[in-house]
C-alpha cells in the first residue's frame, strides 16, 4: 500500500466489503416483504411449496396433452 499524503483520503481495497456483515447481525440484509410479516416463515414455505406445485402440475399437462394429441393424431 503507497504511502499517504496529509490531506489525502485513504484508500481502501475495493475487494474487500467496508462493513463486514456478521452472521448474527441485528438487522437482516433484506427487510422481509409485508406478506411474510403476515404469514411468517411458515406462510413462506407454504407459498413456496404451491408454487412447486403449481409448476409440477403444468409440466404434467403438459406432458399429458401432448401425448393425448399424439394419440389422437395416430388413431
Amino acid at each position: 500500500m503507497k504511502e499517504q499524503n496529509p490531506g489525502e483520503y485513504p484508500q481502501a481495497d475495493p475487494w474487500r466489503p467496508r462493513h463486514p456483515q456478521s452472521y448474527w447481525d441485528e438487522s437482516p440484509a433484506e427487510p422481509l416483504a409485508w406478506y411474510w410479516k403476515l404469514l411468517g416463515y411458515g406462510g413462506q414455505v407454504l407459498i413456496y411449496a404451491l408454487g412447486v406445485c403449481y409448476v409440477a402440475l403444468a409440466i404434467a399437462a403438459m406432458f399429458y396433452y401432448v401425448i393425448a394429441f399424439a394419440q389422437f393424431v395416430l388413431h
